[in-house]
């Protein structure tokens, strides 16, 4: 889980905290956060998002910046640089 430590410092949280909100083990988070347990069941993955306050997938995913529209001005015309996307 990509994000999880990530998240679980944004919230404030130590890590004993988050298993004891989530209903998880301790081991489960180390494991998780170091990346030596590659994945997690399906409730583990819930109940560790609902006690972060995030969508599920946000523990995987990295959480997408917004993209910004690149445009040059060059003299009264204005240039898309983006391919028009």
């Amino acid at each position: 889980m990509k994000n999880l430590k990530r998240l679980r410092k944004a919230a404030g949280l130590r890590r004993v905290d988050l298993a004891h909100l989530a209903d998880v083990n301790l081991a489960t988070i180390i494991h998780l956060e170091a990346r030596t347990q590659a994945s997690a069941l399906y409730p583990t993955v819930i109940r560790l998002a609902t006690a972060l306050g995030v969508r599920p997938e946000e523990l995987h995913d990295p959480v997408p910046a917004r993209r910004r529209r690149r445009r040059r001005s060059i003299g009264a015309a204005t240039v898309d640089l983006n391919g028009g996307q």
